[in-house]
């Protein structure tokens, strides 16, 4: 376990980087194997409900993932958007109805 006097006597002695040398993913893996990826989305439906508090509240979330679980998870229906034809037609539909 380290303490806040380990790590000073370790900086006023000069042996800082040899007592706690930086570790990469490589040397994690080496040793012991332990290391992993973080999931990129990794909250529980809790975060992204913006509504707890305040049932008004309006979506903060600005990447388009989040956007979605925010609105799915507050039963909000999102539009959904499609174009079959490259943007001559454009579909705007909400989830689980059909766009025609």
């Amino acid at each position: 376990m380290v303490n806040a006097w380990s790590l000073a006597a370790s900086i006023l002695d000069g042996t800082f980087d040899e007592d706690y040398p930086i570790m990469t993913k490589k040397d994690i893996d080496e040793k012991t194997g332990l290391w992993s990826e973080p999931e990129p989305y990794q909250h529980s439906n809790y975060y992204y409900d913006y509504t707890r508090n305040d049932p008004d509240a309006e979506n903060p979330f600005t990447e388009a993932f989040d956007y979605l679980m925010g609105e799915s998870v507050t039963e909000k229906t999102p539009w959904i958007y499609e174009s079959p034809d490259g943007g001559k037609t454009v579909y705007r539909y909400e989830r689980g109805t059909d766009p025609l």
